[in-house]
């Protein structure tokens, strides 16, 4: 049980500074009403305040002098909430002992001594919330402890304030928690969560340990999120509340770490489902974001730091498991040899020049359909004999065309074809031989020389 004498409060001084630290208020009858984006505020000691969207509250500016144990003083703020949520955390250690008190409506008060707690108020109930630490709560002319994980409800059934366990936060959170970004960011379409019995919605938020922010904040009835969200390449915390029938979430959240891997892939290359890219032999594909992960290729026990770039091994199928060091989640990339293939078709075959033009076709097929054909961009190298020829390709489809004109000179000629990937790589090749017109006979006859 715990022990709480107020002395007479007085104004904060110049040490005690008490501010909006983000989020926007406006004032409504002598309280502050949150805006859309909620707000925040700071006060000494690491206490902070979050006030939910549309809560009307209000911080008092005076700061009273609590006895929470024999001996024990303790600076208390205060504030008040008529209707809305109110998430107060007080930091564990402090040069001065702070605390802060929360009034609501039941003759409801709290005092948060240490560590995270919220307070739930409307017209009909007052809730405090315990989700880690130490929060006393005034029942009659005294206070008792709410033990964390539990909480205090008064409303008309419960006028003196019964103490009873919160929601149970989801079991489990599904889905892979090591992905490739390789379009600069990735959906989460795999993400879910286990049911918890009781629960009426879910919140569920994606936080950014790279820099703090959430990034994904949304509340879902179901055990998934309707339109699943993408994130860029980082590391997150995924963080999912179960919520009861009075909105009061549970008092911790299931969590997992997400880690996405950044991924360039190079030009003429592309990736297709369950994390499959194809490169040429020479490509690489390049990684970002792989702090604190390993990897291997193949079935191999043995990992290693993540190098800036992984390709394909002799040029055949290779599979890259990256691993999270920390929580020993895992992924399989799987690199494959681009499987272009062309075909050249030279008309005619049987051309004489000055005659005959001759039209050159190659068909690029990509065996994972017209689309990937299509966009393949080949090279070519036309030469007659051995001399370079340049050449207009223009395409259509998969398909490119270009032609030759007859060339001056004495035939016959061979002109060849050569058809490579953007890397260099020998798709095809193929040649035509080309005759000269035979020589024109005299109708009297061979004429003699002298």
């Amino acid at each position: 049980m715990g022990l709480a004498l107020f002395t007479t409060a007085r104004p904060a001084g110049a040490s005690e500074r008490i501010e909006l630290v983000s989020g926007t208020i406006k004032k409504h009858f002598g309280l502050l009403v949150a805006g859309d984006a909620g707000a925040v505020y700071a006060m000494p000691g690491g206490i902070q305040v979050s006030a939910a969207p549309g809560t009307e509250f209000k911080v008092f500016s005076s700061v009273q002098s609590l006895q929470l144990g024999p001996g024990q003083r303790t600076r208390g703020y205060s504030v008040f909430v008529r209707d809305g949520r109110l998430d107060v955390s007080v930091a564990e250690k402090q040069s001065i002992p702070s605390a802060l008190m929360v009034s609501a409506p039941k003759k409801l008060t709290a005092i948060v001594v240490a560590g995270k707690a919220s307070v739930f108020a409307s017209e009909v109930r007052a809730v405090v919330v315990n989700r880690e630490g130490e929060s006393l709560t005034q029942v009659g002319a005294g206070w008792v402890s709410v033990s964390a994980g539990s909480q205090r409800v008064r409303d008309a059934k419960r006028r003196s304030g019964d103490n009873e366990p919160t929601i149970l936060a989801p079991r489990e959170i599904t889905g892979k928690m090591v992905k490739v970004a390789f379009q600069g960011e990735a959906t989460l379409g795999d993400l879910g969560w286990s049911q918890v019995p009781g629960a009426k919605a879910y919140a569920v938020s994606i936080v950014d340990l790279g820099s703090g922010k959430e990034v994904v904040h949304s509340r879902t009835a179901g055990t998934a999120l309707e339109i699943p969200p993408s994130v860029n390449p980082g590391r997150y915390e995924i963080r999912v509340h179960a919520i009861d029938s009075a909105g009061i979430d549970s008092s911790l959240a299931r969590t997992r770490t997400l880690h996405v891997i950044g991924a360039e892939v190079p030009e003429g290359s592309s990736f297709g489902e369950s994390d499959t890219v194809y490169l040429g032999a020479r490509q690489q594909l390049k990684l970002s974001h792989v702090s604190g992960l390993k990897m291997t290729y193949g079935r191999a026990d043995y990992y290693v730091d993540v190098p800036s770039a992984v390709g394909l091994y002799r040029n055949q199928k290779t599979s890259v498991t990256f691993k999270d060091a920390a929580s020993g989640d895992k992924l399989v990339v799987k690199l494959l040899p681009r499987a272009l293939s062309a075909e050249i078709a030279l008309s005619p075959r049987t051309a004489v020049w000055p005659r005959d033009k001759i039209t050159i076709s190659v068909k690029i097929s990509d065996p994972r359909g017209a689309e990937a054909s299509a966009s393949a961009i080949p090279t070519f190298k036309v030469r007659l004999g051995l001399k370079p020829l340049e050449a207009t390709w223009k395409h259509t489809g998969n398909v490119w065309r270009t032609s030759i004109e007859p060339q001056a000179g004495a035939g016959p000629w061979v002109l060849r074809v050569d058809v490579s990937d953007q890397q260099g790589a020998p798709l095809s090749r193929d040649f035509v031989e080309i005759a000269s017109p035979p020589p024109i006979k005299s109708e009297s006859g061979p004429v003699a020389r002298r």
